[in-house]
């Protein structure tokens, strides 16, 4: 019985592309069908560009979808009531087995019935407080982090007062954040490129254009294997030396626990001698 037959290509695909490197290549040998679908160029492409997504260029199309907010992503499907096929909204997933219309709560439909376009992002999470930009006190994964220094020194975050609501207090900020950066000639508001969809970010040329993305993959694990190997080589000599130190060490303090015994034999055997000269000149 074949479990998969009911799962749509898209979101077998959206699942390889998940996977890391090592899992895809397992995915890839377990069937014919999942080699033709996920044993491909594109795929392979985008996870080469994983390992180098940290220097892509955001652009103003770049779609932003990481960070804390990832889990309230938008994404775009097709419906096709049999007469018309129209676009809808919705925060399910692609892997959601139900999708519902953000407009509209009652218009929904299975997955298997619907086509999955693309993924609309999320805002840029606003979590620092005017304490945590003061003090630099800035998460690591934050959407503020990568400027946490300029946004400190222009000063546009404040504390929510009390009274004013949340999504008010946000949108504010938001709106500062981004009148900030584009006086300052950035792009969009998060500078994370991690942060983006890899697909819409600006990938630099030397990176681009491969006819194998594969094989320059499979290359660049070998070298990463190598240097592991070579690090755990390394790993293992420095343990070698540290437990040859610790060795010396106990040899060099049976040493000198030998030199002071033999110290104490000199003493007592000259003290011998001295008693047995003071004995004979007596006679």
């Amino acid at each position: 019985m074949n479990l998969f037959v009911d799962i749509p290509e898209e979101v077998i695909i959206a699942i390889a592309k998940q996977l890391d490197q090592k899992s895809l290549c397992r995915l890839i040998m377990s069937s014919n069908e999942f080699k033709k679908l996920c044993d491909t160029n594109d795929i392979w492409k985008y996870h080469y560009y994983l390992t180098i997504r940290h220097k892509g260029e955001i652009t103003e199309d770049s779609v932003h979808i990481g960070g804390f907010n990832s889990h309230k992503n938008i994404y775009l499907y097709e419906f096709d009531d049999g007469e018309d096929k129209f676009l809808v909204k919705s925060r399910n997933n692609p892997s959601s087995n139900r999708i519902q219309n953000i407009e509209n709560n009652f218009m929904w439909d299975y997955r298997t019935n619907v086509k999955f376009i693309k993924n609309l992002g999320c805002d840029p999470y606003i979590h620092c407080t005017h304490y945590q930009i003061t003090t630099n006190n800035i998460i690591g994964s934050g959407c503020m982090y990568c400027q946490s220094a300029m946004i400190r020194d222009a000063g546009f975050v404040y504390s929510k007062p009390g009274t004013m609501p949340k999504h008010v207090w946000i949108d504010d900020i938001h709106k500062k954040w981004k009148s900030f950066n584009k006086s300052k000639g950035i792009c969009n508001v998060c500078q994370d490129p991690t942060h983006y969809d890899i697909e819409t970010l600006n990938i630099p040329s030397s990176c681009r254009g491969f006819k194998n993305y594969k094989k320059v993959i499979v290359k660049k694990l070998l070298t990463k294997n190598k240097k592991d190997h070579n690090l755990n080589h390394f790993i293992r000599l420095e343990k070698k030396t540290l437990a040859d130190i610790d060795s010396y060490k106990k040899i060099i303090a049976k040493k000198v626990e030998d030199i002071r015994t033999c110290k104490i034999y000199a003493e007592q055997a000259k003290g011998k001698r001295k008693r047995l000269e003071e004995a004979l000149n007596s006679l």
